[in-house]
């Protein structure tokens, strides 16, 4: 194949998926292919093409390339996991359902574990607002002393802010979560060569 039937055909599939910075993409092909040619006084263009390998790998990696970046730029559950199912994908598993419904169970299990903990932290801090208010309340009717206004008022606030943290340590705990196997599969990668720009 020609370089430039080469780079038709690859911008017509990364158009087709919807890729980001397809002009960039076409241009890094060009630039080593170029540099490949003229490196090369024994391998034909089309022989150099042919080397970098079939068209439809070449486009799962971007994807996968992408996925991951968008993964790493915004860890959500949802990036993570798309990131993960491409890279199932690109690496083509014969167990690729069977190990996407395990890895999707699993991550539904721990994501609904760590929302039921945030829910039960946040249950717990509006209690204490309440029991706070409520104190107040009691003793500015006089109910209850000073000391056991002041006992109260800072075993809620302890605990409160012992809530707060441990919000801030579930919220952190998630992200990290999905970061993990974001790092694991940007590891696997094929890294892309730079191409001089001379």
């Amino acid at each position: 194949m020609k370089k430039s039937e080469f780079l038709s055909v690859l911008r017509s599939e990364l158009e087709k998926y919807k890729i980001n910075d397809i002009d960039n993409i076409i241009e890094y092909y060009d630039e080593l292919i170029e540099d490949k040619i003229e490196g090369s006084k024994k391998n034909s263009e089309e022989e150099i093409v042919d080397n970098l390998g079939c068209i439809s790998d070449i486009v799962k990696n971007i994807i996968l390339e992408q996925r991951i970046e968008a993964a790493e730029e915004k860890p959500t559950i949802s990036n993570g996991f798309k990131a993960w199912v491409t890279a199932l994908s690109v690496m083509s598993l014969p167990i690729l359902i069977p190990l996407i419904m395990v890895i999707g169970a699993l991550a539904i299990s721990a994501v609904a574990i760590v929302f039921s903990f945030i829910m039960v932290v946040i249950a717990v801090i509006f209690v204490l607002v309440a029991a706070m208010i409520n104190f107040i309340i009691a003793f500015a009717n006089g109910n209850i002393p000073l000391e056991s206004f002041i006992f109260a008022m800072g075993a809620s606030l302890t605990l409160f802010g012992c809530s707060l943290m441990l919000l801030k340590w579930l919220a952190q705990l998630t992200k990290q979560f999905v970061l993990w196997p974001i790092g694991f599969l940007k590891e696997k990668l094929p890294k892309r060569k730079e191409v001089s720009h001379e």
